[in-house]
C-alpha cells in the first residue's frame, strides 16, 4: 500500500519561507509494529533501524518489523517493554534503556543480556565515560556502570534521588545533564556538582516549570535544551546564561505553540527541528529566530497525531519521525517534480480542480492551453487559474480534448469529441475567438489519435470508426480502407507515426502495428512486429524515435520495444527490467538516451543507455497513476504530465537523488524450511543430506526499500551472477560435497549498485563413502574379497578334485576289487561248467553276490555325490530303507526313530557320506556278527547330531577284543568329518554305537 504524503515548508537560514525545498513525509505501514507509540529511534552499524515503544523493542528493514519483548520468566528476553533510549555500540551492539534496567543486545544474532541494578528505575540516558564504562542517567539518579562486570555504582559527586533525562558531555571536563529539577553541570575533573534553575519568561508563564527534556551542545558551546513548558531553550555553556531560543514579545500569539518540546534535532543550515509533545513538528531557524509549526494533522492527513516524540537522521540523511500514531519519514533522496496545482477561475475557493489533463500545449510562458474531459481551457502557468473557453469555440456540452497543436502559421487546432476545431485569435482568449469546426457524418466516435506529417498532410484515428485522412483544401475526411487488415475499419486508432516519406505506423485496440503507404493511402499487407512479439493482435498505445533514430514502441501488456529505423528488432523491456506495469501509455524522448514513459504504475525516467529506471509514483507525489494521460516539454525544455489536479514538471536536467550504495546483508539461512545459526564469519559445515537450503538477505536502503534490486552467485555453482529482481530469498538443492561461497550484491531503487557483496563460505562435507579412509577400506575390502573368492575358488576346486579322487578311489576299491574277484569267478565256473557243475553253480553264486555288492556299492556312491540328496530328512529314509533291507530277510526286529528337529537339517557331501557309511558298518556288523534278535537306531539334535545304533546281541569284550576292519573305517569316517564316535559292548549285553557330529 502506498503511503500518503504531507508537504511542509521550511526556513532556512534567512529566516524566509520558500516555495521550494518541499519535505514530503510519508508514513510508514509496514507489517510487524504493534505498538504506534514511538518513543526513541536509532539505527545500528549494520543500518537496521530500531523503534522504542511503549510495548516492546522493533527492528526494522525497509520491508518489516520484528519485535523484541519482555516475556514474564524468559531472563533472556529485554528487561521491560517500555522502552526509553537507545545507543548503539561501535561493534554493531545495542543498548537499550527501559523502565527494567540497561539491555545488551548483540544485533546479529539478537542474543539479549540484562543487567539489573538492584533496584528498580528507568534508563532514560547514557553517555560513555570510558571504554568500558558508562554514566547512566535514570529517574532515581546519576550512576556508573562497568559493561564488563555488570556492576552499578552511584556518583556521589551528583545529587541522589534527581529524575535524570539527558546527559550531554562536552568531551572533555563536563557533564551538562537534564532533570525534572532543572540543568546540572559535573565537573569530571574536581567532581563538582552546580544546579542552574530554568529561567521564568513572563509571555509564557508567571510560574516555571523545571522539566527538561533532551539536549544536545553545538560547536559554539550552546546547549540547546527541550523543556515541558519553555519550549526550545539555549544556555551558553561560557557564560552560563539561559535564553528563551528567538522568543520574543512581537511572538506572543504564536508563544503557546512551542512551549512543550520533547525531542530535537540539528540540521543543516543552522535549523532546528524539535518535536512538540502538544502540537507537531517545529523547525527554529536558528540565524533568524524565526519558527514554523506544522502540526501533522492537515490536508490528506487527517488520522495523524499532534504529538510527536523522537527525531533521528540516520546515516542517509532520512529523518525518521516517532509520534504517538506512528512512524514517518521525510526522504531528501525521494526526488519529486514540482507541480502546478490547477484552480478553476470561478471555483477557486473550492480549492484544486478534480481534472485531469488530456492533452497540454505551451503556447508561451502566460498560455497554456489544457485540453480535458471537460472541455477546452486556457491557464496561467504561474498561478495555475483555468478558464475554460470550451463555450466561445462552440462547445456546448463537456467533451474530451485529446490532441492540441499549433500551425506553422500561428493557428491552435483541437480534436474535441467527434470534431476538429481551427482557432484563430488564439491570444486573446478574453473576446470570443474565430474559430472553424469540421466533422464528417462518418465519425460519430472521439478523434483519437492525429499526425501532422512532413507533407503537410493530417491523418486522424478514431475511437471506433477507424483511419481517416483531412484535407485541408476541401475540408473533408476520407476514410482509409483496408482489406488487408479488417481491425482498422472497426477499432480505435490510438497512434500514427511518420516513419519515412513513404512509411506511415498506425496502431491500435489489438490492431498490432501496421505500414501505411501515405502516396497510395494503402496498407502493406504485413503487419510489423507479429512474428517478433509472437502475438497476432497485440495493442500499440504510443511511438516515438530519439536521438539516435531507434523506434520505442509502447504497448498494452507487452511492455517496451526497441527497434532500429528499418524496424530491426533490438530489445524488449518489461516488469523484468524494473517497469513497475506492463501498460506502456505514452512515451516522449528527451537527451542523452532518457526516455520518458508513462505507465499504470507511474511516470519513468528509462536511461536507455544504461537501462536504469526512475519511477515517479504515488511516494514521488503522483496523485492518480490512471490520470496520467498527457505529456510533453516546455518552452523551457521541462517535461510536464498531466495529472489529477495539477501539472507535474520535471527539469530537463534532474537527476535521480538516491547515489547511496546500499548495504546488504545475509539475514537468514534455512535448512529445509529450518532456521539454522549462522556463525561470525565461520564457515559453515553442513553433512551431506543438508543439501536443501535456502538463504535470505536485505538491502538496508530506506529509500523505496520495495524497489532494491539484487542479484546473487554461488562461487563453486555458478560462473555468472543471477538476478533476483526484488526476491528477497534464494534456495538451492542437491548440491555436491565441496566449498562454496554464496554472494549477493544489491541496487537502490535508481540502479546504483554495491559492487561489494554479503557473503558466507560453506562446506558441505562428504558422505561417509566418498571419503579417502572409506575408499581405501574399500579398496581393502575388495581385495581381501577377491583373494577369498580366490581361496574359495581354489578350494572349492580342491574339494572336487578331492571327490573325484575319492570316488575314483572307492571306484577302485570296492567296485575294481569286485570286478576282478567277478572275473576270476565267471573264468573258473567257465572251466567247471562241463565237468563240475556243483562247483560251477557255487562260483555263479559268488559272482551274483559280488555283482550286487558292486551294485550296492556304485549306488551309495553316486548317492553320496548328489548334492540334491543332502537334506536329512533324505538321508534318515536311505538309512531306513537300508536296515529294513537287512534286518527284515534275517528275522531281526528294528526300531528307527528321528527327532523331528532333525529333518529340516542340511549335511554337506562329506559328512552326509561319512555318516550314512558308518551307519551301514554299525546295522551291517550287528546283522551278520552279533546274532542279534533286535537292531534300535535313533536319531536325535543335541549340541549337533547324536546317531545311537544298539543291538541286543552277543557282544563283546571291548578291552580284550582286537579292532578289526570294521571299527577301524568307522573311527577313520569319523575323524574325517570331526565327528565323536564311542563304542560301548559287553560280553552277552549287546553292543551300542554312538557317534556325535557337527551340523555344518
Amino acid at each position: 500500500m502506498k503511503s500518503p504524503t504531507l508537504s511542509i515548508l521550511l526556513v532556512f537560514c534567512s529566516g524566509l519561507i520558500f516555495a521550494q525545498p518541499v519535505l514530503n513525509f510519508e508514513k510508514i505501514r509496514a507489517d510487524g509494529l504493534t505498538n504506534d507509540y514511538i518513543k526513541c529511534i536509532q539505527q545500528d552499524k549494520s543500518g537496521y533501524l530500531w523503534f522504542g515503544t511503549e510495548e516492546g523493542l522493533f527492528r526494522y528493514d525497509g520491508y518489516n518489523f520484528l519485535a523484541l519483548k519482555n516475556l514474564p520468566g524468559d531472563s533472556l528476553s529485554i528487561a521491560n517493554n517500555n522502552i526509553e533510549y537507545l545507543y548503539p555500540e561501535e561493534d554493531g551492539s545495542l543498548w537499550v534503556g527501559s523502565r527494567g534496567g540497561l539491555s545488551w543486545i548483540n544485533t546479529r544474532n539478537l542474543s539479549i543480556r540484562n543487567f539489573p541494578a538492584g533496584q528498580t528505575f528507568t534508563v532514560y540516558s547514557l553517555v560513555p565515560a570510558n571504554d568500558n564504562n558508562f554514566y547512566v542517567g535514570t529517574s532515581t539518579g546519576l550512576y556508573l556502570f562497568n559493561k564488563l562486570s555488570g556492576l552499578w555504582t552511584v556518583v556521589k559527586s551528583f545529587p541522589p534521588n534527581i529524575f535524570i533525562r539527558w546527559i550531554c558531555t562536552d568531551g572533555k571536563k563536563n557533564l551538562y545533564i537534564t532533570s525534572h529539577s532543572g540543568l546540572y553541570r559535573l565537573g569530571l575533573t574536581d567532581n563538582s556538582c552546580k544546579h542552574f534553575d530554568l529561567p521564568v519568561i513572563s509571555v509564557l508563564h508567571s510560574m516555571t516549570s523545571q522539566i527538561c527534556h533532551k539536549a544536545f551542545l553545538d560547536e559554539r558551546g550552546i546547549l540547546w535544551i527541550s523543556t515541558w513548558n519553555l519550549g526550545l531553550l539555549k544556555f551558553d555553556t561560557k557564560s552560563e546564561i539561559f535564553s528563551a531560543s528567538a522568543l520574543s514579545h512581537k511572538q506572543d500569539r504564536s508563544l503557546e505553540y512551542f512551549t512543550s518540546a520533547y525531542d530535537l534535532l540539528p540540521s543543516p543550515n543552522e535549523c532546528i527541528f524539535y518535536a512538540n509533545a502538544e502540537n507537531g513538528l517545529s523547525v527554529l531557524d536558528t540565524k533568524s529566530g524565526k519558527y514554523l509549526r506544522y502540526p501533522l494533522g492537515w490536508d490528506d492527513l487527517k488520522d495523524l497525531p499532534d504529538r510527536v516524540y523522537a527525531l533521528f537522521r540516520d546515516k542517509s540523511g532520512i529523518l525518521w519521525i516517532g509520534t504517538e500514531n506512528g512512524i514517518y519519514k521525510n526522504d531528501p533522496h525521494n526526488s519529486r517534480p514540482a507541480k502546478i496545482d490547477l484552480f478553476l477561475a470561478d471555483e477557486k475557493e473550492k480549492g484544486v480542480s478534480g481534472l485531469a489533463p488530456l492533452s497540454i500545449l505551451c503556447d508561451n510562458d502566460s498560455l497554456w492551453w489544457i485540453g480535458t474531459y471537460q472541455g477546452i481551457f486556457l491557464m496561467n502557468p504561474a498561478d495555475g487559474m483555468m478558464k475554460n473557453i470550451s463555450k466561445q469555440i462552440g462547445v456546448l456540452t463537456p467533451k474530451p480534448v485529446t490532441n492540441i497543436w499549433k500551425d506553422d502559421r500561428g493557428y491552435i487546432w483541437l480534436t474535441i469529441g467527434n470534431q476538429l476545431i481551427k482557432i484563430r485569435d488564439a491570444g486573446k482568449h478574453e473576446s470570443k475567438p474565430e474559430y472553424r469546426t469540421f466533422s464528417d457524418p462518418s465519425i460519430t466516435s472521439v478523434m483519437y489519435s492525429v499526425l501532422l506529417d512532413s507533407r503537410k498532410r493530417l491523418w486522424i484515428g478514431t475511437h471506433s470508426n477507424g483511419l481517416f485522412r483531412f484535407d485541408f483544401a476541401s475540408g473533408k475526411f476520407i476514410h482509409i480502407h483496408s482489406d488487408v487488415i479488417e481491425a482498422f475499419n472497426k477499432n480505435e486508432i490510438r497512434v500514427i507515426y511518420e516513419l519515412n516519406d513513404s512509411t506511415i505506423l498506425v496502431g491500435g485496440d489489438h490492431t498490432g502495428l501496421a505500414q501505411l503507404n501515405p502516396v497510395t493511402g494503402f496498407f502493406r499487407n504485413e503487419l510489423i512486429l507479429d512474428s517478433l512479439a509472437n502475438l497476432r493482435d497485440f495493442s500499440v498505445n504510443a511511438l516515438a524515435n530519439d536521438e539516435e533514430k531507434n523506434l520505442w514502441i509502447g504497448t498494452e501488456g507487452n511492455g517496451l520495444w526497441k527497434t532500429k529505423g528499418n524496424l530491426e528488432y533490438l530489445a524488449h523491456y518489461t516488469i523484468r527490467n524494473g517497469f513497475p506495469s506492463m501498460n506502456i501509455t505514452g512515451i516522449t524522448a528527451a537527451r542523452n538516451g532518457h526516455i520518458w514513459l508513462l505507465t499504470e504504475g507511474g511516470v519513468l525516467d528509462f536511461n536507455s543507455h544504461n537501462s536504469k529506471t526512475t519511477i515517479y509514483d504515488k511516494e514521488s507525489g503522483i496523485r492518480n497513476l490512471y490520470s496520467l494521460f498527457a505529456m510533453t516539454f516546455s518552452k523551457a525544455g521541462d517535461l510536464l504530465v498531466g495529472d489529477m489536479g495539477c501539472i507535474h514538471v520535471f527539469p530537463e536536467n534532474s537527476k535521480p537523488t538516491n547515489a547511496g550504495r546500499p548495504e546488504v546483508l545475509i539475514t537468514g539461512l534455512k535448512i529445509f524450511d529450518q532456521p539454522f545459526p549462522i556463525g561470525d564469519n565461520k564457515p559453515i559445515e553442513l553433512s551431506h543430506d543438508q543439501n536443501y537450503f535456502s538463504f535470505d538477505y536485505v538491502a538496508l536502503n530506506y529509500t523505496h526499500p520495495a524497489r532494491n534490486h539484487y542479484a546473487f552467485k554461488l562461487e563453486g555453482l555458478d560462473e555468472n551472477w543471477h538476478d533476483a529482481g526484488t526476491m528477497r530469498s534464494v534456495s538451492y538443492a542437491n548440491l555436491n560435497e565441496g566449498e562454496y561461497t554464496f554472494k549477493v550484491r544489491a541496487a537502490n531503487g535508481d540502479g546504483v549498485w554495491n559492487e561489494n557483496p554479503a557473503t558466507i563460505h560453506f562446506i558441505i562435507r562428504a558422505p561417509f563413502w566418498h571419503r579417502w579412509w572409506f575408499y581405501l577400506i574399500s579398496m581393502i575390502t575388495v581385495f581381501a574379497i577377491a583373494v577369498l573368492a580366490y581361496t574359495i575358488n581354489r578350494n572349492q576346486l580342491r574339494a572336487k578334485e578331492q571327490i573325484r579322487n575319492r570316488i575314483a578311489r572307492d571306484l577302485h576299491d570296492d567296485i575294481g576289487s569286485t570286478l576282478s574277484g567277478i572275473n576270476i569267478f565267471s573264468k573258473l565256473a567257465l572251466q567247471k561248467l562241463g565237468t563240475d557243475k556243483e562247483g560251477s553253480s557255487q562260483l555263479l553264486q559268488k559272482i551274483n553276490e559280488r555283482s550286487a555288492k558292486t551294485m550296492e556299492a556304485l549306488s551309495d556312491i553316486v548317492w553320496s555325490i548328489n548334492t540334491s540328496q543332502g537334506n536329512m530328512s533324505q538321508v534318515l529314509a536311505r538309512m531306513l530303507e537300508y536296515l529294513g533291507e537287512v534286518a527284515e530277510p534275517l528275522n531281526i526286529q528294528y526300531e528307527f526313530i528321528a527327532d523331528p528337529a532333525v529333518y529340516g537339517l542340511q549335511l554337506d557331501i562329506e559328512t552326509k557320506k561319512e555318516v550314512y557309511l558308518i551307519f551301514k558298518e554299525a546295522v551291517y556288523n550287528a546283522s551278520k556278527y552279533s546274532g542279534c534278535r533286535s537292531i534300535k537306531v535313533e536319531i536325535r539334535k543335541e549340541n549337533g547330531i547324536i546317531m545311537t545304533v544298539t543291538d541286543d546281541g552277543k557282544g563283546f569284550d571291548i578291552k580284550n577284543i582286537i579292532p578289526g576292519n570294521g571299527i577301524n573305517n568307522m573311527q577313520e569316517r569319523a575323524a574325517k568329518i570331526d565327528a565323536k564316535i564311542k563304542i560301548t559292548s559287553e560280553a552277552g549285553r549287546g553292543t551300542e554305537i554312538r557317534l556325535l557330529f557337527p551340523l555344518t
